[in-house]
């Protein structure tokens, strides 16, 4: 029904209670959309990749990569020995799934999930960072590596855009989203 804008002002005027009941749901609809989208907040943990028993790891979010945990420390080629725990970039291929800690290469590909990338920072940067965090360094040097962790490059060369290059590959045509905790 389309109705001339003389019979749409007659309309509100005689219906003016409604309008503003409507008027008024419409805002608090509006401000709980925002309220429920501005929630960024995330978790106290992040999850990391264990390269000597080739599992996803917990750790808390403020860890500086490469850790030494359980497992010990890891032979990174050409750069010597750290720890075996570095950061990780995942990709889920279709829905939202449900990651657990230990959770091996094939079990993450039985759920879709794909890793994109292994990420550490070099030596030369962890004393500042491990005594004054990232706030003092927020966009530090950082190495990458495939899935593999067996050669690491910087993150600004081509190799290291080639990782990322490699998301296209990873869902065969299918949707997918970084996991980016």
């Amino acid at each position: 029904m389309v109705v001339p804008a003389m019979g749409l002002k007659k309309l509100i005027q005689e219906n003016s209670a409604v309008v503003l009941v409507v008027s008024m749901l419409m805002l608090v609809l509006a401000g709980w959309r925002i309220m429920s989208q501005g929630s960024t907040e995330l978790p106290d943990y992040k999850w990391m990749y264990d390269l000597n028993r080739q599992v996803l790891v917990q750790a808390p979010r403020s860890s500086i990569s490469p850790l030494v945990m359980d497992s010990g420390v890891y032979e990174f080629k050409g750069m010597g020995e750290a720890g075996a725990v570095v950061d990780v970039g995942l990709y889920a291929c279709g829905g939202t799934p449900k990651l657990k800690d230990g959770m091996s290469l094939e079990s993450m590909g039985d759920k879709g999930v794909r890793i994109v990338f292994l990420s550490r920072h070099p030596d030369s940067v962890l004393p500042e960072l491990e005594a004054k965090g990232y706030e003092a360094m927020p966009e530090p040097p950082v190495l990458y590596s495939d899935a593999t962790g067996e050669e690491w490059v910087w993150e600004g060369s081509s190799q290291g855009e080639a990782i990322f290059g490699a998301i296209s590959t990873l869902c065969d045509g299918e949707r997918g989203r970084m996991i980016l905790y």
